[in-house]
């Protein structure tokens, strides 16, 4: 600025027009210079935000999968207890069943029935089981 103020003094109007229009042009770099600085600093700041999204998504997935794991694991035990009543339940009338089948064997060889008439018998039993069933 200097020299255009003395080029200016001297009356070289050509000379401080070079001048203005250099320091125009450098202060045009150092403008897109600080520019750049701050669009770098954007984008590292852009940068440093999306590693931190990137790492939180990461631990939100795992505590994602811990979540459904735990889940099946809580699905299979109450399955489990479910099974096992059921099974308890079936082996129960199982137990019943045998018990009334013999009775009925002892009763029909008590009454003179004939094995035919067992077969006859057992076969409605099952019939009436698979029924209910």
């Amino acid at each position: 600025m200097a020299q255009i103020e003395e080029a200016l003094r001297k009356g070289e109007s050509i000379r401080a027009l070079e001048e203005q229009n250099r320091l125009v042009k450098d202060l045009e770099e150092l403008l897109s210079i600080l520019l750049d600085r701050k669009s770098l600093e954007k984008l590292e700041e852009q940068l440093e935000f999306t590693k931190k999204a990137a790492e939180e998504l990461g631990k939100l997935r795992d505590e994602e999968r811990k979540l459904i794991d735990a889940t099946e694991k809580a699905k299979e035990a109450s399955k489990s207890k479910e099974e096992d009543a059921v099974a308890k339940k079936i082996d129960s009338l199982l137990n019943k069943q045998k018990d009334l089948d013999a009775k009925a064997r002892t009763e029909d060889r008590d009454s003179g029935a004939t094995e035919a008439d067992q077969r006859s018998a057992t076969s409605r039993i099952c019939s009436a089981r698979s029924d209910r069933w």
